[in-house]
């Protein structure tokens, strides 16, 4: 996968997400580029597996801003490298998603699948952030349309989550799924946080665990 994500990088619209074009081998795993990963951070190992498999780049040469909140066209971008770019056929219903953007394909690709459905009023809002809700919901909707994906789920008790009445109705399905997969935990003190802007280091951990449990790369 890592040679396919090499050579979309060269063709790919200007992005402000900078990638290595020695995207690492196998056997070069151990240091990662970026000053603002610390040791031991709890999202190392994902930001290490998503910048090494080409599935993130960061925000520099030398900085991959954890904390910095994920945009849906981003979110989208990501797993479409994920899927290894296949190329969309048809045209995009959206009328705020333009072509030459590094977002372009990606969210086209995604709205043919039914992973992205937008916004309402033909909207996608590419550079909006993301919520945890509707990134779960991504990474749902995905395992619907991968093979080999387990996308089947259980009712399931939310009352341990003292947040849980937050949880949009769409996004109930995604939160059961990601919880008995173990793609998700919660927080400490048992909360979601549904509403709050995903992370860049949430989507690398995120991808790390999705892709152990369903050994996609």
């Amino acid at each position: 996968m890592t040679e396919n994500i090499r050579k979309i990088i060269s063709a790919s619209p200007s992005s402000p997400f900078v990638f290595p074009m020695d995207i690492c081998s196998e056997e070069n795993r151990t240091t990662l580029p970026f000053t603002d990963i610390p040791a031991g951070a709890w999202y190392e190992e994902g930001v290490r597996y998503a910048w090494c498999h080409g599935l993130m780049a960061g925000t520099s040469p030398t900085l991959f801003s954890p904390r910095l909140p994920l945009s849906r066209g981003m979110a989208v971008t990501i797993l479409h490298r994920l899927e290894s770019c296949p190329a969309p056929t048809g045209e995009c219903r959206f009328s705020d998603v333009k072509p030459g953007y590094y977002w372009s394909e990606a969210v086209l690709w995604a709205g043919e699948k039914g992973i992205v459905l937008g916004c309402g009023r033909e909207k996608f809002r590419p550079e909006e952030p993301i919520t945890r809700e509707q990134l779960v919901t991504l990474f749902y909707r995905l395992a619907q349309v991968s093979p080999g994906a387990q996308a089947e789920t259980t009712p399931m008790e939310f009352a341990s989550f003292a947040d849980a009445r937050l949880i949009s109705r769409y996004a109930l399905p995604a939160f059961q799924w990601a919880l008995e997969q173990k793609l998700i935990q919660g927080t400490r003190r048992r909360r979601l946080f549904p509403r709050r802007s995903a992370t860049r280091a949430q989507m690398a951990a995120l991808l790390h665990r999705w892709c152990n449990a369903y050994t996609m790369i």
